[in-house]
């Protein structure tokens, strides 16, 4: 297989980095950006996490779980990354680092 480049997303959000990190870590802000799933979590390294939400029976289903790899509030949260999987990429992980916009 050819070499392929890492994929690589920046998102600007309109917010502190703090306003930022709490969204990556609430129960309540993952529940409105992942369609009603909690996030389950035991943050440190090593830790499991889960999104857990209704299947499409209505009964309780586990979207996406893995482990922690890095937590450093509020700087660093890394998980293994099931997209890269799914999209077959390399990509060993996802890496939330949120950061002040810089000056221009």
């Amino acid at each position: 297989m050819a070499h392929q480049a890492p994929l690589k997303y920046i998102f600007y959000i309109a917010a502190t980095p703090e306003k930022v990190w709490e969204g990556f870590v609430s129960r309540e802000s993952n529940r409105i950006i992942f369609s009603g799933a909690e996030l389950q979590a035991d943050f440190k390294p090593g830790g499991l996490l889960a999104w857990v939400g209704a299947g499409p029976d209505g009964k309780p289903m586990t979207y996406v779980r893995g482990k922690v790899l890095r937590f450093e509030p509020p700087k660093s949260f890394s998980t293994p990354s099931q997209w890269a999987k799914m999209i077959r990429r390399p990509e060993p992980r996802s890496n939330w680092c949120p950061r002040p916009k810089p000056p221009k």
